[in-house]
């Protein structure tokens, strides 16, 4: 399996974290490679995992000792993407929502296509689960856009289930149907 580095003697696997998830009410996600290429820094990963895993106690004294480093390994927003979930995962969905665009403001879509499609979904996810389906659809298309800039046909085809989630609930079921026998069943 492919390394990446925490330090000098101290390595993860990318693919042990692969089949971690996040679930929140309407929220779920694998992590894979991009993110974790996307994040760049371990520390960051290590407090995601615990998001993920509901220890919001554990991933904010995490982030707080990232905060206070003066090596900040993590690529430009990552930290921000980070504290949304973090934010999001303890329902303080209005603070989520700006620390996204704190994060969205910072990552450069260029160099980061991955974390910016990744950005992309959870604003989505979180729009969601504030009612906002308009929203949340524009969010969506947006993360396909950056999942074809990098070949990650697992992460469009979930979001063409959620877009395909939103079309249902607006009883457009045919073309919902459509996309779920078409693209997202087949990945």
């Amino acid at each position: 399996p492919r390394q990446i580095e925490r330090s000098s003697s101290d390595m993860i696997s990318s693919t042990s974290v692969a089949s971690t998830t996040i679930t929140h009410s309407t929220f779920s996600f694998g992590a894979d490679e991009h993110l974790l290429a996307a994040l760049g820094s371990l520390r960051l990963v290590d407090a995601l995992k615990l998001v993920w895993d509901w220890k919001l106690d554990e991933a904010r004294g995490k982030i707080a000792i990232y905060e206070m480093s003066s090596n900040r390994d993590g690529h430009p927003g990552a930290l921000e993407f980070v504290k949304g979930h973090l934010q999001f995962q303890g329902s303080d969905r209005k603070a989520a929502e700006l620390t996204y665009r704190k994060a969205n403001d910072l990552i450069d879509s260029d160099a980061n296509p991955g974390l910016k499609a990744e950005l992309y979904a959870a604003s989505g996810e979180l729009r969601m689960a504030t009612g906002d389906s308009d929203a949340a659809l524009l969010h969506f298309q947006s993360a396909i856009t950056f999942c074809d800039r990098t070949n990650n046909v697992r992460d469009r085809a979930v979001m063409r289930g959620r877009i395909a989630d939103i079309l249902q609930q607006r009883g457009q079921t045919d073309e919902a149907l459509r996309i779920r026998r078409e693209e997202e069943l087949p990945v």
